[in-house]
């Protein structure tokens, strides 16, 4: 119904329609079987009108009550369709209910159609019995939760590590493929790595000299995009044939590319650590366009792009997150509020929020993009944690290294109870954990360490039991 009145009003008709008319329809029941209602005798054959008092009488006090609304609406309706064309037409020879006086059977009947269609308004027992079911269901799941049930110890993570032959070479930033290898570079050594976890073999493909690779991702068909740090490009490895292909930067100063993320588009955004911007590479055209980072050694570090196709970043010279609109390329930045806060790596949650791993202070931050509010929860290590590498799961937690002791330490964070998780230990150390992936076919986090390993924590599923 529409209008404003017509809304306010509508609930209270169609109850009101319900009852009267359920109360009505009873009144012809009680006729038929006890003789009430000014009826002259009551009928005691239970076939057709003793059939047809039952439905009246006991499906008007249904409806008039609101139980079990549409079905009895339903049924009464087709008793009253009979009653037209059996009891009224067929006898009185006509379809026309002013001749055979079928008006009342046709009326009750549109009616109750109306009340199945519609239902019966708010206030019936469905409603009320509905409200107690899902109080119930509310209650038993209640009672299910760890709150309530006996719960197992916390799990930590499992985590494995695979020496690297190629020994001192820094693997870092690894990305697994469809297949499930793992792909990674070795940072000293300019090269790109495979892993295949199954059989723990690795493959070398030999980068230009001098190429300083930082970062890398795969793209669908299995290409790899490698960050040229020290070489001033993106690079492209096809690993069918080992060719590769050097995009340089646009801008001579922005020289060295840092972290790739790929966008809903397919294209690649990157930071520039050293050359206070960030990037954007069309991966079509191989045209690469850059913005300024206005705060001078800013220091623009790790990236994520949100689900609105915006790209964020921490900038670990400052306190301060940044962000870039797709369209205009306009860069806005955030102070965040301590000013010795150095945020080093980031994850965006389904919500929209930007968490933030404090290095300086070892801090985890929340950053709420629509009311700009900040929150931060101090790390188990403390301050001088040194948290590094973040993944985010699929169950919205984060987990976080931190680097500032020996052995580094995994440590989860639910972002939705906002509790810290049971932790576990690298098992070679780790040296500095600095970029890890997860993968969420197989629940996994993967890494590599300045202890020359490629790591993979398994974590723990169902989700971990928060830790008091």
């Amino acid at each position: 119904m529409s209008g404003k009145f017509g809304e306010k009003y509508y609930d209270l008709t169609l109850n009101a329609l319900r009852i009267v008319a359920g109360l009505l329809f009873m009144t012809h029941g009680g006729m038929k079987l006890f003789g009430w209602f000014g009826a002259q005798g009551s009928f005691t054959a239970f076939w057709p009108v003793g059939l047809a008092g039952i439905l009246e009488f006991f499906g008007g006090i249904l409806i008039a009550g609101g139980l079990w609304t549409r079905y009895v609406a339903f049924v009464v309706a087709g008793e009253m369709a009979v009653a037209f064309f059996w009891m009224h037409a067929a006898k009185n020879h006509s379809l026309w209910p002013w001749a055979n006086r079928g008006e009342l059977p046709v009326l009750y009947c549109f009616i109750f159609l109306f009340i199945w269609a519609s239902g019966g308004g708010s206030k019936t027992l469905d409603a009320w019995l509905a409200k107690r079911k899902a109080l119930l269901v509310a209650a038993l799941a209640l009672l299910g939760t760890p709150a309530f049930a006996q719960q197992a110890p916390p799990s930590p993570p499992t985590i494995q590590e695979w020496n690297v032959p190629w020994t001192g070479t820094r693997p870092r930033d690894p990305y697994v493929d469809r297949q499930g290898r793992v792909w990674f570079v070795g940072q000293t050594a300019h090269y790109v790595g495979m892993l295949d976890p199954a059989s723990g073999e690795f493959k070398k493909f030999d980068l230009p000299p001098g190429a300083g690779p930082h970062n890398l991702i795969l793209d669908s068909a299995g290409i790899v995009w490698y960050a040229g740090n020290t070489a001033k490009h993106i690079g492209r490895l096809d690993p069918k044939d080992g060719s590769i292909r050097q995009i340089a930067m646009s801008d001579s100063t922005l020289r060295d590319p840092h972290t790739l993320v790929w966008d809903a588009r397919g294209d690649i955004w990157f930071t520039a650590q050293g050359g206070n911007g960030i990037g954007k590479l069309t991966v079509a055209t191989g045209d690469v366009r850059v913005v300024r980072v206005p705060t001078p050694r800013a220091r623009p570090y790790g990236i994520k792009v949100d689900r609105t196709g915006r790209p964020w970043v921490v900038l670990f010279g400052t306190n301060k997150l940044a962000t870039v609109d797709p369209q205009t390329f306009t860069l806005t930045e955030y102070p965040l509020p301590r000013a010795e806060t150095r945020p080093r790596r980031l994850e965006i949650t389904s919500d929209g929020a930007v968490w933030y791993a404090d290095y300086a202070a070892g801090m985890l931050g929340r950053f709420d993009p629509g009311t700009k509010k900040v929150e931060e929860w101090p790390l188990p290590g403390g301050p001088t944690s040194r948290p590094y590498a973040t993944a985010l799961d699929d169950r919205e937690r984060i987990w976080i290294v931190e680097t500032g002791s020996q052995p580094n330490r995994f440590v989860g964070f639910d972002t939705r109870t906002r509790q810290f998780l049971p932790g576990a230990a690298v098992p070679s150390g780790g040296g500095t954990v600095r970029h890890m992936v997860f993968d969420a076919r197989t629940g996994a986090i993967w890494f590599g360490t300045d202890a020359n390993t490629i790591g993979k924590a398994q974590l723990p599923n169902p989700p971990a039991t928060p830790v008091p």
